[in-house]
């Protein structure tokens, strides 16, 4: 059913984002990685899932705070995949994860949280 789609998920290299393109690659879906990291890591996630699954994947290491580099993951998602069939907002910013009460949030967190969780979808 998915095969020949293509799924772009942010946050994708690890955790929750690896399983969700994990589930879409073994359905014959085309993937644009999206996450920070070490580059090697990276590189061999993105292998590893392209080899398993026979599928096209591609890494682009875009901060969703900025807008230009959304528009450039999304250009090389084109280039490279074609054009996207499905889009999984999973990455969150590590400043939303506070454990204590909100008003001791820094403004800046609270900012690029705002921006990696909501303003980049």
């Amino acid at each position: 059913m998915l095969s020949g789609k293509t799924a772009l998920v942010t946050g994708s290299t690890g955790g929750i984002g690896y399983a969700i393109v994990s589930a879409l690659a073994a359905q014959g879906c085309n993937i644009m990685l999206n996450g920070f990291g070490d580059p090697d890591e990276n590189e061999q996630v993105r292998g590893a899932l392209a080899e398993a699954h026979d599928v096209s994947v591609s890494f682009n290491p875009a901060d969703l705070v900025s807008a230009v580099e959304i528009e450039k993951m999304f250009k090389q998602l084109d280039t490279e995949l074609g054009h996207v069939d499905i889009v999984v907002n999973n990455a969150v910013a590590p400043e939303s994860r506070q454990d204590a009460a909100i008003e001791d949030l820094p403004v800046e967190r609270w900012e690029r949280a705002m921006a990696v969780n909501l303003t980049s979808a």
